[in-house]
């Protein structure tokens, strides 16, 4: 029996939703009849229709007000999730072998990105 979480027609949008735990999040919250922004830096989400996406850059604090400004609109949001993350991409290195700059985009994303949302 399903759990019944009242959440139709509520609006979500759902940072980092192209792929992975974002778009599962994402996918979860639509199947509860949510109106979702699948909001994420990539264009074109697979299977998406373009009015639910936003292309947003997580550690762009305006790129993120742009986000929630357009789809917001007159009603406000009800939830938003942060599920954007990078690592360094430098798979099989302990942490202490990465170089300082190795950490910028990955705080600015991981990090920052979080805090953007959150001030949004």
């Amino acid at each position: 029996m399903p759990m019944e979480l009242n959440l139709a027609g509520k609006k979500v949008i759902v940072f980092g939703a192209a792929q992975g735990i974002g778009r599962a999040i994402a996918d979860a919250f639509a199947a509860e009849g949510c109106h979702v922004c699948y909001a994420d830096r990539k264009s074109g989400i697979s299977g998406i229709a373009e009015e639910q996406t936003s292309v947003c850059d997580i550690a762009d604090y305006e790129s993120v007000r742009k986000t929630v400004r357009e789809f917001s609109g007159e009603g406000g949001i009800d939830h938003a999730v942060c599920a954007a993350a990078i690592g360094s991409g430098k798979f099989g290195f302990p942490f202490w072998n990465l170089e300082p700059e190795d950490w910028r985009p990955v705080l600015d994303v991981s990090l920052l990105g979080t805090v953007n949302v959150a001030h949004a």
